[in-house]
């Protein structure tokens, strides 16, 4: 193929593709032939450019960790072996005493043993309630994200209960989606200006400037994917950001040439457009489309793109302080503390000077849309 890199790849691992593997690309000659050839590209699109490059990268990708079936069998002690970690040799004794009282009572059937049986069944629950108890108090405290080890204990505990089988089909919730999306915009009151003439109203003692776009430099993406967080979620080409962080010096060179590309043209691929569905269970009936919510695995690839983007967008708008300093969402260095705290601030402003506050609370149902 025209443009394929002269490359060796090496699997590590190629058991469950979805969750672990990771794979090691040696380029024999330490560069692509479409890298030293890019002059043949520089006149083709970004489009066409970008999809040449993700083609070449699939290829190899799926040659080097083709997908297995694997069959997996689930012990029937799965659960015992789990609970060593909380089971204590003092919770063995119990049982020992338990099983003791229970063997006598069944052979002589007296009062007096039935007695101490149920008392040393009850001691030995609430130890066992105590123990797993503590165990899961330790675990959140060590761990560095508390919230969501918090929510994994929690996850574990429900998903041990009867699992209700779930009817629905993707196309009955590809459809409920479309809906939603259709029944919102109908009832959306369009206004009277348009976006352009209110920003105009808003930002007319603004200087007039334009915005382009910058080229970026094959460090820029290194640092870029080095600070995706570790996540072995794949997206609709089965990638993980663990995958490409472990590939993208061997990419590095062609990618940016593509990204740069892309910027120049102020295109963003379509190849990258596709995302991978995967809807939530919230609340309500399981069997209801509407119980759910999707959440959209983007392509790896396209994260890089839309990180550069929004760092050059980002930069060139707080240049101009057109965004509010009452903005605290998907800004860096605000949080939803900072908005709590600002809200306090104000209250407690207003108190002190003997006055009234009000506040307006607004909760979006299906944001999704």
């Amino acid at each position: 193929m025209e443009g394929l890199p002269e490359s060796e790849a090496t699997t590590k691992t190629a058991h469950n593709r979805p969750s672990s593997r990771w794979v090691t690309v040696k380029s024999k000659g330490g560069a692509y032939k479409h890298i030293n050839n890019k002059h043949r590209l520089q006149h083709c699109s970004a489009d066409i450019v970008f999809t040449k490059f993700f083609s070449i990268f699939l290829n190899v990708f799926e040659n080097s960790i083709p997908l297995k079936k694997c069959t997996v069998n689930i012990s029937t002690n799965y659960r015992s072996r789990k609970t060593k970690e909380w089971y204590t040799p003092q919770l063995g004794q119990l049982k020992n005493t338990v099983m003791l009282y229970s063997s006598l009572y069944k052979t002589s059937k007296s009062e007096l043993y039935k007695d101490l049986y149920a008392k040393a069944k009850c001691k030995y629950r609430k130890a066992i309630n105590e123990a797993k108890k503590l165990h899961n108090i330790v675990n959140i405290e060590k761990s560095n994200n508390k919230c969501k080890k918090a929510w994994s204990v929690i996850n574990s505990i429900a998903h041990t209960k009867h699992k209700e089988e779930i009817t629905i089909t993707p196309e009955e919730f590809n459809k409920y989606c479309i809906q939603s999306i259709e029944e919102i915009s109908s009832s959306i009151i369009k206004p009277h200006e348009n976006a352009h003439s209110i920003m105009d109203s808003c930002f007319e003692k603004l200087p007039p400037s334009t915005f382009t776009f910058t080229e970026v430099s094959p460090n820029n993406i290194l640092k870029i994917v080095k600070n995706f967080k570790p996540s072995i979620s794949v997206d609709y080409y089965d990638m993980s950001c663990n995958l490409l962080k472990d590939v993208i010096d061997c990419v590095i060179y062609p990618l940016t040439f593509c990204v740069n590309k892309c910027l120049v043209e102020s295109k963003f691929p379509d190849i990258i457009k596709i995302s991978r569905v995967v809807p939530i269970y919230k609340k309500g009936e399981k069997n209801c489309p509407a119980s759910y919510r999707p959440i959209s695995m983007t392509p790896v690839f396209s994260k890089i793109l839309e990180t550069i983007m929004y760092e050059q967008v980002s930069a060139y708008l707080g240049k101009l302080n057109i965004i509010s300093d009452k903005q605290f969402g998907f800004r860096k260095g605000k949080s939803t503390t900072d908005a709590v705290d600002s809200l306090v601030k104000l209250v407690l402003d207003v108190f002190e000077a003997r006055d009234y506050a009000q506040a307006t609370f607004c909760d979006l149902s299906r944001a999704f849309v």
